[in-house]
């Protein structure tokens, strides 16, 4: 019999560098759908969570004096407690300050509401944030793309892929290894500095690095 390989699956789709400086251009915090996107989209890149999870966030959910958030829903199930980043923290903060206190706010109305502070659909704010994206120039408008940014940006920059697991709510490390395969050619400079074959030393007492480096200086 002749074994069936595993297709390797494209590479995903990512937000650039220079497309996520657009959409972190902060807003008019007077302006409550363009701030509020603005949020969401920092929060996106903080944690990497599904659209159904910010969709059903509460105001309750958000821990500002400890820093965390709580996801009630996710795709596992499972109420999972993630640790806010810094500045994430300090946008949800200035949101929440100027949008979703006082008045007859009650911290369990929904964190990211219409203009009215009703729930917003899956479609509804997939449809703002593609709108955000569009007016700043990014023409990539996919909500699910800053999932995998967030997937992307942990591996390149060294993240494990069992604490990815826990933060993107997977019950299984079968996603984020995909992930990981995906993404692994994007450490092929970490490689090639980090390798115990580019530390070894040559006969003459230098190492592989440090002849590269004087032959560069000599060209």
């Amino acid at each position: 019999r002749c074994p069936i390989k595993e297709v390797v699956p494209p590479v995903k789709e990512v937000y650039t560098e220079k497309e996520l400086k657009k959409l972190l251009v902060k807003p008019d915090i007077r302006d409550f759908s363009e701030f509020r996107n603005y949020a969401v989209i920092n929060l996106l890149l903080a944690t990497g969570a599904r659209t159904n999870t910010i969709v059903n966030l509460r105001i309750k959910d958000v821990d500002l004096e400890e820093g965390y958030i709580n996801f009630n829903t996710t795709k596992a199930h499972k109420v999972v407690r993630i640790g806010l980043e810094r500045k994430c923290k300090a946008v949800l903060a200035e949101y929440i300050g100027y949008w979703r206190t006082g008045g007859d706010t009650v911290d369990t109305d929904y964190l990211f509401c219409n203009l009215y502070g009703e729930q917003l659909t899956r479609g509804g704010l997939s449809t703002a944030i593609a709108h955000y994206n569009q007016k700043r120039g990014v023409e990539k408008t996919g909500m699910h793309l800053f999932r995998h940014t967030f997937a992307k940006n942990w591996i390149t920059s060294g993240g494990d892929i069992i604490s990815l697991a826990k933060v993107l709510t997977h019950s299984e490390l079968a996603m984020v290894q995909r992930y990981a395969n995906l993404y692994g050619g994007d450490v092929k400079a970490e490689i090639e500095q980090h390798s115990i074959l580019a530390q070894l030393r040559t006969k003459d007492g230098e190492t592989l690095q440090s002849k590269k480096r004087k032959q560069l200086e000599e060209d």
